[in-house]
């Protein structure tokens, strides 16, 4: 029985320990299974980020319906084909990839090198002609800032002169903070003009309460400025120069030439460059506003400057007393000159003739309030994209009733020319530049497509001992867009009312008022200095003789 016993014990622990191995070896098998799922899966997941093989094929190959592991060999050689053709098409991509980043790198460089070279070329200083005047001397040493320092102009926007002149027009320039429009009529004719006046920022005077509120006569400086043809003082060029004289504590007058500014004709007499009793009724009436101390100057710009040096010339002609005592000094942008619009090149000839026609069909109905119809028929003609299609073919057709005025005293009006040659001839500044009597700076540059200045109109301004001339490589037509060694690019903050920002256009216009009102003082200083001298040695002498008229009488 013992035996028995013990034979049953033992078989029923063999039958237990079968038992635990089996189901130890299904858990180390079912193990098994799940650590080869979890590679799978990685290795899938891994393959999917860099994109070598496809999530879906993975798991066609990879599992069957019931998400099971098949043979690691045979994923594995399934893996590695489709890895090979796909790597192989990601390098080919790259390769391409790298190939078209560096061939644009190339041309950006290439583009980047050969404009510095312009750049570099086209810096220089800029070129001074006047007399040897002690005056011009003078200014010149006080000019010194602008004249002794290269003109370097921006990458892009101010070596091309198209882009130069463009953004002349275009820019909007900064924002006036003191501003105000006053309305002017002409006595001689009836035409109204607008005036366009900006004050200096004065911590108590930030609104327009600073020009409303003054009384009596002005006693700061007065800087009237002439905008160009098809243009008025709402663009940049102009809203920039203004604001550099207000930040000197000056006051900028822009003036609108009748037609242009916004503001309804009172006369169908449009603007000419050959008529210069418009800005001599300004300045007349601006100088009697001013204090006897204070000083007024004029500036113009293309064609408003062709329009103020006849006017200054005009007046010094027709004598001293024609020209108000406080004027001191003027400056000419970009001042064409000769008028001749025949020699005009593209595309300039067209987009001043579109302008002129744009300005003619803003008045239309003004003009066609005249009683004459062949001036109604010139200006259709004019206007018409039939018959003109220039500026000198409108020119022909408005010529003999273009209001014009005598170049002697009293300068009365009349109407028309004989021919457009006549009137381009008359409207030509170079006839009279040098009868100029006051200083007058004249500025240009060489790659100017509108005003192209040539070495004989250049003798005739040096003729002159108050002219000195300014001349760059480079600015385009009222441009001037320069920059520094640390900013090759230029500023690109129009609206900026800092000095570091502005053109150099506007630089040297502040330089040169500055140098005028400087030598202005140096001269009533030198006369105070010598009327004191000659005070001193008449007492002196005096003395002198009192005492030895006593001593005589003792004796």
């Amino acid at each position: 029985m013992e035996e028995e016993e013990r034979r049953s014990d033992l078989q029923s622990f063999r039958e237990t320990a079968e038992q635990q191995s089996t189901s130890n070896f299904k858990v180390a098998v079912n193990l098994n299974d799940q650590f080869q799922q979890q590679r799978d899966m990685k290795k899938r997941q891994r393959l999917h980020q860099f994109n070598i093989v496809p999530e879906s094929r993975l798991g066609e190959k990879g599992m069957d319906n019931n998400d099971q592991c098949v043979s690691s060999r045979e994923v594995d050689v399934d893996v590695d084909v489709d890895s090979r053709a796909d790597t192989t098409e990601t390098s080919t991509e790259g390769k391409s990839m790298l190939l078209k980043k560096w061939f644009i790198g190339l041309v950006l460089s290439s583009i980047m090198h050969n404009e510095s070279k312009r750049r570099k070329n086209l810096t220089a200083l800029p070129l001074v002609y006047h007399q040897d005047t002690e005056r011009n001397h003078r200014l010149n040493s006080l000019m010194s800032a602008v004249f002794l320092r290269k003109y370097r102009p921006s990458l892009f926007l101010g070596t091309r002169s198209m882009m130069n002149s463009s953004m002349a027009y275009m820019k909007p320039g900064p924002v006036a903070h003191n501003r105000m429009r006053e309305h002017m009529h002409m006595s001689r004719d009836g035409a109204t003009i607008a005036l366009d006046w900006e004050g200096p920022r004065i911590k108590s005077h930030m609104n327009n309460d600073y020009l409303l509120g003054k009384t009596g006569p002005i006693t700061e400086n007065i800087v009237l400025i002439l905008h160009g043809v098809n243009t008025d003082s709402s663009f940049g060029y102009i809203r920039s120069i203004m604001n550099s004289c207000t930040n000197n504590k000056w006051i900028a007058v822009g003036m609108n030439a009748r037609s242009s500014g916004n503001i309804d004709m009172t006369t169908p007499r449009l603007m000419n460059s050959a008529y210069t009793n418009d800005i001599r009724n300004v300045v007349e009436v601006l100088s009697s506003r001013q204090s006897p101390n204070a000083k007024l100057f004029l500036v113009g710009f293309s064609m408003g400057a062709n329009t103020l040096v006849k006017y200054l010339g005009e007046s010094a002609l027709a004598g001293n007393d024609c020209l108000p005592p406080n004027v001191a000094g003027a400056i000419s942008f970009a001042n064409p000159m000769k008028i001749d619009p025949r020699n005009l090149k593209a595309p300039w000839n067209q987009i001043l003739t579109m302008g002129a026609k744009q300005q003619m069909r803003q008045h239309e109905k003004t003009t066609s309030q005249m009683t004459c119809h062949h001036y109604q028929n010139a200006i259709q003609k004019a206007s018409s994209l039939l018959h003109s299609s220039s500026l000198a073919d409108i020119s022909s057709h408005i010529a003999p009733y273009m209001i014009r005025n005598s170049n002697q005293y009293p300068f009365h009006n009349s109407i028309g020319y004989e021919s457009s040659e006549e009137y381009w001839n008359e409207a030509s500044s170079l006839n009279y530049i040098s009868h100029v009597s006051i200083p007058l700076l004249v500025c240009f540059a060489n790659d100017d497509g509108i005003a192209e200045t040539t070495i004989a109109a250049m003798n005739t301004c040096l003729s002159n001992p108050n002219v000195i001339i300014a001349r760059t490589p480079c600015g385009g037509h009222m441009g001037w867009h320069c920059s520094n060694r640390l900013n090759p690019f230029g500023s690109w903050n129009f609206k900026s009312s800092k000095d570091v920002d502005k053109s150099w256009a506007d630089r040297i216009a502040v330089l040169f008022i500055s140098a005028v009102l400087r030598t202005e003082e140096d001269a009533t200083s030198s006369n105070h200095l010598n009327e004191w001298k000659d005070r001193s040695r008449k007492d002196v002498s005096y003395l002198a003789r009192d005492l030895s008229s006593r001593l005589d009488a003792k004796l």
